[in-house]
């Protein structure tokens, strides 16, 4: 569990450095403008072993796009996003082990952007390491894409 500690660490040092970037930048400039923590279950069929496991931790940082891009999007009612996903994930099933990554993804939300709850939708895509080798990798580093929907209050 090493790379799990590493992990950790690495994302409590964005976290703080984020935190620390949001105090320091005038007002007006591209910041932190929320940071989320996200958690699930994830699972996957492999041919040779038993089912893939796995508990990702996601932090979030997300950055208001319409203070630097075109009048054309900032005229946009809803939330409008560049997120930063930095994740580790526990794997338990087949095998223990880890995956850690980062995302980069847009959220773009479906109320006006004042709303305190806010459906959303987002869409991404990033690099992972995978610690176990399994038959359907040529690597340990991989790409994901993805895209979902979700709510924040």
């Amino acid at each position: 569990m090493h790379g799990g500690k590493l992990a950790y660490i690495l994302s409590i040092i964005i976290l703080i450095s984020g935190l620390f970037t949001d105090a320091a930048l005038p007002e007006g400039d591209n910041k932190i403008s929320g940071i989320e923590f996200l958690t699930g279950y994830g699972h996957g069929r492999l041919r040779s072993k038993e089912n893939y496991r796995l508990c990702p931790l996601f932090i979030d940082l997300n950055f208001d796009l319409k203070n630097g891009i075109s009048q054309k999007f900032n005229s946009y009612p809803g939330l409008l996003q560049f997120v930063l996903e930095p994740f580790y994930s526990y794997v338990w099933n087949p095998d223990t082990n880890m995956e850690i990554g980062n995302n980069f993804a847009i959220k773009a939300g479906i109320m006006p952007q004042g709303m305190k709850f806010q459906p959303y939708f987002k869409f991404g895509a990033g690099l992972i390491y995978i610690s176990q080798r399994t038959r359907e990798q040529s690597t340990h580093f991989n790409f994901n894409e993805y895209a979902g929907l979700g709510a924040h209050y």
